[in-house]
């Protein structure tokens, strides 16, 4: 009897260290034929045509990943298509219309190398929705109970979709809203993170006319998001600003290792983050009458001085947990444009189904070429007139599964701190099921110190740790604008 955890999804897909459980070769090889299983249920089933499409990041263990899915997907009677490197959105984009049963991104954006995940993708490009991962999980654990799995009787087989047609089709895609100088005036310089976009940036602004300088863009299996990215130009700008002075460049721009997250820096230093990038966008929409409802999405951690900003313009923000619900929320809701302060922005629409840094960043790239042509305010400018609020993230790993609406007296510490704050401030406490770690959000006001917040958050985790009998718990605090640790 297999004693290790059920495999199950998050909000990243199946994630792990590669090259062990759940990311080892034979467990891979049951998940890749838990989802053919599942494609095999499904009423526009077909024999002869039944294909998966994977793509991945320029991980070292991304490829071993994508061999051992796709034995399984094989066994199960389902070709096996590769795109090869692409990002997150590019196979979102594939999926669109395609005939494809499946799409499947193996990588992530920002976690440590030797860290790992894969993401479903149904046709028209939407991730797949719980109720099918359910029943992907149920074939697995099926699998996983056989031991040595049934034979099936079916093999198929595997090949390359030539790696120019998908990046071509993408880059169109990306390009097709704009004029084809429409980027002209301005000179970019793009950290690729080592990962999927060290291509495909390239030749999406050289397409809209812009002058462009990459750095790290020579991925070599091991350095994707090392010391480069957004998630590190978040924390220190100093390399992508030498680059910016040496080329003279208008604008800073970085991508992670998936191409989903982004920030930008200006000439001046300053760093848009995702709020920022909220903030902004939705306004030029709403001036454009392009925000249904007048409201955006942000996940819980967006700071509330983006919800002050917004509001003088008379656009709302609403409220979600995390990134899933998000999506699922704007698809619900109508509302096109939504995200959270790491640069993870997403803009819906009928040709785009999810999150694409590189997407924001050329429209992004754009106001900033217009307003350069007709002298308005810089990014600088505009990002200074979006005041946000002392915040900070906590985290604490926990050594088992923890409820925690189940933990009396939690919501009145929450209330106290924001008491102590004169009321204007804002805690919110979760529990991430994949980590098994509770993250805690304090934000304060103009008037409260890090230091206080700080505090707070650790207050707030002591006593979760104290009301579960955890003992004492290491916790990890980060500033949430930039994401610098603090000690």
């Amino acid at each position: 009897m297999d004693t290790r955890s059920p495999i199950r999804f998050g909000n990243l897909g199946i994630q792990g260290t590669a090259g062990d459980y759940p990311l080892d070769a034979p467990t891979l090889l049951r998940i890749g034929r838990g989802i053919g299983r599942w494609i095999r249920t499904q009423p526009t089933f077909n024999e002869a045509s039944a294909a998966a499409l994977i793509g991945h990041d320029t991980r070292a263990s991304s490829t071993s990943i994508l061999q051992a899915l796709a034995t399984g997907l094989m066994a199960e009677g389902i070709t096996v298509i590769t795109a090869g490197v692409i990002t997150t959105a590019g196979i979102a984009f594939t999926m669109q219309g395609s005939r494809f049963d499946i799409g499947i991104m193996v990588g992530l954006g920002k976690s440590p190398i030797d860290q790992n995940a894969l993401r479903l993708f149904e046709r028209g490009g939407y991730p797949i929705t719980e109720e099918h991962e359910r029943v992907i999980e149920m074939h697995i654990d099926q699998l996983v109970a056989e031991r040595v799995a049934k034979r099936t009787g079916h093999f198929k087989r595997y090949s390359l979709l030539p790696g120019s047609d998908v990046h071509e089709k993408y880059v169109e895609h990306l390009t097709a809203w704009a004029d084809a100088n429409a980027l002209a005036d301005l000179h970019v310089v793009i950290d690729c993170a080592n990962g999927a976009t060290h291509k495909l940036a390239f030749d999406a602004f050289r397409k809209l006319g812009a002058a462009i300088t990459l750095i790290n863009d020579t991925p070599d299996g091991s350095n994707q998001s090392i010391k480069a990215g957004c998630d590190h130009v978040r924390r220190d700008q100093r390399e992508l600003l030498k680059a910016m002075k040496a080329a003279r460049a208008d604008i800073g721009i970085a991508l992670d290792g998936t191409g989903e997250g982004v920030v930008l820096v200006t000439p001046e230093g300053t760093l848009l983050h995702g709020d920022h990038l909220l903030g902004l966008l939705a306004l030029e929409m709403h001036a454009a009458e392009n925000l249904p409802h007048h409201t955006i999405a942000a996940t819980e951690v967006s700071n509330t001085g983006l919800e002050d900003f917004l509001s003088g313009s008379h656009v709302r923000v609403t409220h979600v947990d995390d990134e899933r619900t998000l999506l699922e929320l704007m698809r619900e809701s109508d509302l096109r444009l939504g995200g959270d302060p790491s640069g993870r922005i997403t803009l819906l629409d009928d040709t785009h189904t999810f999150t694409d840094g590189l997407y924001i960043a050329l429209l992004m790239s754009w106001l900033t070429a217009q307003a350069k042509h007709n002298h308005a305010l810089t990014l600088h400018q505009a990002a200074a007139q979006i005041a946000l609020y002392p915040q900070i993230i906590a985290t604490a790993v926990f050594p088992q599964a923890l409820d925690l609406n189940q933990i009396p007296g939690l919501a009145h510490i929450q209330l106290e701190i924001v008491a102590g704050f004169g009321g204007r401030g804002r805690t919110n406490a979760s529990f991430d099921a994949t980590r098994s770690a509770v993250m805690v959000m304090v934000e304060g006001n103009e008037t409260t110190t890090i230091a206080q917040i700080t505090e707070a958050a650790r207050h707030l985790i002591n006593f979760i740790a104290t009301h579960v009998e955890a003992g004492t718990v290491k916790i990890a605090v980060t500033e949430a604008t930039t994401g610098k640790p603090i000690t």
